[in-house]
């Protein structure tokens, strides 16, 4: 536990965040442009963390995820013990992915482009 608080003291506050809102930016913008995808939450950076949950039309939750298990993606699937929510957004199941400081702009172009081939 120390090394990870140390760790966060030496990167600072500011760097993480921004590191934070430039993954939230950037996979926002890719996966809006993929066609049947329908993003659940927030649509803006400033209002969320860069965890990206969404389903993907004529496509099951757990199809997707083991298409991106496939390419070394990993994902969590399903209803995710939010029914009611996913309800909310209009689907019963979905398909998270979740980005934090050990992610990069690459991991989510490679998130991106595995969805896109599945949409093609």
């Amino acid at each position: 536990m120390t090394a990870a608080i140390r760790f966060f003291e030496q990167a600072g506050h500011d760097t993480l965040a921004s590191h934070d809102t430039a993954l939230a930016t950037h996979g926002l913008t890719r996966l809006r442009a993929i066609r049947g995808l329908h993003l659940l939450g927030p649509t803006t950076p400033d209002a969320r963390v860069p965890v990206f949950t969404f389903a993907l039309a004529s496509h099951r939750a757990a199809e997707v995820a083991a298409t991106l298990d496939t390419k070394a993606i990993a994902v969590r699937a399903g209803d995710m013990a939010a029914l009611p929510l996913l309800k909310r957004f209009g689907v019963i199941e979905a398909i998270r992915a979740s980005a934090y400081v050990y992610s990069t702009i690459a991991d989510l172009d490679r998130l991106a482009d595995a969805l896109e081939s599945l949409t093609s």
